[in-house]
């Protein structure tokens, strides 16, 4: 039995996520409108949309919610991808932004395979989960998202990092 694709464009606030749906079989994107922001409302949605046959793939911006929805989404089955919001194909013309326009782009984008995807970290996969470093350890030395587990990712520092650790007298 073939199932139906519906791509779903979320741009994900704190308080409220809007929503937008793309299928697979149509050139039209639909808006179906804003959610609260907690993971409750999003089952819920996914719940009304899904059906038998029907197949959900979910879409939204990375930003300062982080990759929990993500974790949500994957650990219930689902396709669930997040995309860089600098790497988002835009119109120079395209300068009026609202959480509508961007649900309707990346459901829209998504569809067509245009979106550059990020993979997040997922639990139990990350070195980040081990031994942190005190910040002042490495804060010259790389940048911040690199602030772990220097001494087994970035061997050829591990020289610096100790003569740094001698100055200080630990």
């Amino acid at each position: 039995m073939n199932k139906k694709v519906h791509y779903i464009g979320l741009d994900v606030h704190k308080e409220t996520i809007a929503v937008s749906i793309a299928p697979q079989d149509s050139t039209e994107v639909r808006r179906y409108g804003i959610i609260g922001g907690t993971l409750d409302a999003v089952d819920k949605l996914l719940k009304k949309l899904g059906g038998e046959g029907i197949e959900l793939r979910v879409v939204y911006e990375a930003g300062p919610c982080g990759f929990v929805l993500c974790r949500h989404l994957r650990s219930k089955g689902l396709i669930c991808v997040v995309v860089a919001p600098s790497l988002i194909p835009k119109k120079a013309s395209d300068r009026v932004k609202t959480d509508r326009r961007d649900a309707d782009q990346l459901a829209r984008l998504y569809r067509a395979g245009e979106l550059t995807v990020l993979q997040p970290i997922l639990n139990g996969t990350s070195r980040a989960d081990n031994h942190f470093l005190p910040k002042h350890d490495t804060k010259f030395l790389v940048p911040r998202c690199f602030r772990w587990n220097i001494d087994t990712s970035l061997p050829e520092l591990t020289p610096m990092l100790k003569q740094n650790r001698r100055r200080r007298g630990e």
